[in-house]
């Protein structure tokens, strides 16, 4: 059996789903998660907004899960509504939270970025016990490096670790790492890849993208891109293999694009 990059220290994501009714429907068996898994939510309006995620969030934390909302930056309008927000995760009892910049373009209110967000939220009195923020180790479309580099080293003062976006090459980690290392950036960092996801769901999240995105993102990760042109999907081996004795990453990040069942029964192969 190969070596990988330890699947224990591990964080799962999943998408909002809406029943017809709004109603937060979780992954199928979700339950198949390690108890006390730690499960982060994304937001975006194409999956229903704050709301949804919250509700998910919820939900998943009515299970026993340590439940993880994402909030976007650009979908908050004002101190007001972010007090809101805070006021809200603490009195439904989230200490975790993951702060990101988020696509929506122009933003509703204030805040462009994560950093603008987080700069305001430790003004406010509600504090987590975590918070997370997002890296790039492939770069962004539509943000330099320079400025990536510059953002995540002044978020690091607001938060606790961060999560890389989805890469597939474990040696554009490793060089990451080593640069941001350089940088002075000594938050601690999971390594975001795909969980173990069928061919149906990756075309339909390729579909997802703007074109601009789908090429910049299948140039830098050829192996994703290829698996969802053949029969049965993706899973994350050859990444995790080429980080495998990577002592300075923290863990991994599976994005299940609620393949939770797949995703997991894929890890149970490689935990001891």
């Amino acid at each position: 059996m190969e070596e990988l990059l330890s699947l224990e220290r591990v964080r799962f994501e999943v998408i909002p789903v809406t029943s017809s009714d709004g109603k937060a429907l979780l992954p199928r068996n979700i339950s198949i998660l390690p108890a006390n898994a730690r499960v982060t939510v994304t937001c975006s309006e194409a999956s229903g907004g704050l709301g949804a995620t919250m509700r998910t969030a919820q939900r998943l934390k009515d299970k026993g899960f340590i439940a993880v909302p994402h909030i976007p930056a650009r979908i908050v309008k004002d101190t007001s509504h972010l007090r809101e927000i805070a006021d809200e995760l603490q009195a439904g009892g989230f200490s975790d939270i993951f702060i990101i910049g988020g696509d929506m373009t122009p933003p509703v209110g204030k805040f462009s970025s994560a950093l603008e967000l987080l700069e305001e939220l430790r003004a406010l009195p509600v504090r987590f016990q975590s918070i997370g923020v997002a890296a790039y180790p492939q770069g962004h479309p539509y943000i330099s490096d320079r400025i990536l580099a510059e953002a995540l080293l002044a978020k690091q003062e607001y938060a606790d670790h961060a999560v890389t976006q989805i890469c597939g090459s474990a040696r554009a980690l490793r060089r990451w790492m080593e640069r941001i290392r350089e940088d002075g950036i000594t938050l601690p960092v999971y390594a975001g890849v795909i969980g173990c996801v069928g061919t149906k769901r990756l075309m339909r999240i390729a579909s997802n993208f703007r074109v601009r995105n789908v090429l910049w993102f299948a140039y830098r990760n050829p192996q994703i891109a290829a698996s969802s042109l053949v029969r049965g999907g993706y899973a994350p081996d050859k990444a995790l293999n080429g980080l495998a004795g990577c002592s300075d990453m923290a863990g991994v990040h599976l994005n299940t694009f609620n393949c939770v069942e797949a995703t997991e029964m894929w890890r149970r192969k490689f935990v001891r």
